[in-house]
């Protein structure tokens, strides 16, 4: 059993985004199978930076504007990308995952 795999994700917690849907599982139950079992119970933001300016890493201010800024995108309407927008969505993810900007 190899731990360190370049391929593979050896558990789904390895599943990095920013942000991620959660469903607290069963005892034993993988969390994709919570999720399909009773859906999104809530989301895990993982792509915010620590504030070192607030002691605890970020300030209510940044938590009020998160939650009214997920909110309007949860509730604005958003037309599908064409094809062009999705190849140009990409070649920006990529160019964030080599670079780093």
């Amino acid at each position: 059993y190899r731990q360190l795999n370049t391929n593979i994700l050896q558990i789904e917690n390895e599943l990095y985004a920013p942000i991620r849907p959660k469903r607290v599982a069963k005892s034993g139950e993988k969390p994709s199978d919570a999720l399909s079992r009773a859906g999104v119970e809530y989301i895990e933001v993982r792509s915010l930076d620590v504030n070192p300016f607030s002691a605890v890493g970020v300030s209510e201010e940044q938590v009020r504007f998160l939650d009214l800024f997920l909110t309007w995108a949860a509730l604005s309407d958003s037309d599908p990308m064409d094809n062009c927008e999705l190849e140009c969505w990409r070649d920006n993810w990529n160019k964030v995952i080599i670079s780093g900007r």
